[in-house]
């Protein structure tokens, strides 16, 4: 089931924006299983990534 938080957080954390952590905590999940929910949507998680810029730089951050 996607939420609406789950989602936000999902986006956030590929932006850059947010930390594994506090995706995790806006999503309403804990650590491991926001990592779990990131790897389901093919988002690389941060210490997986081969460099450090975000996983889709070509897309613009959104605050909506």
């Amino acid at each position: 089931m996607h939420t609406h938080a789950l989602t936000t957080a999902i986006t956030l954390y590929e932006n850059g924006t947010l930390t594994l952590t506090q995706a995790a905590k806006r999503a309403g999940r804990t650590p491991e299983a926001m990592e779990a929910a990131l790897r389901a949507h093919g988002v690389a998680l941060a210490d997986e990534a081969p460099t450090a810029t975000p996983a889709r730089p070509d897309r613009p951050a959104r605050a909506d």
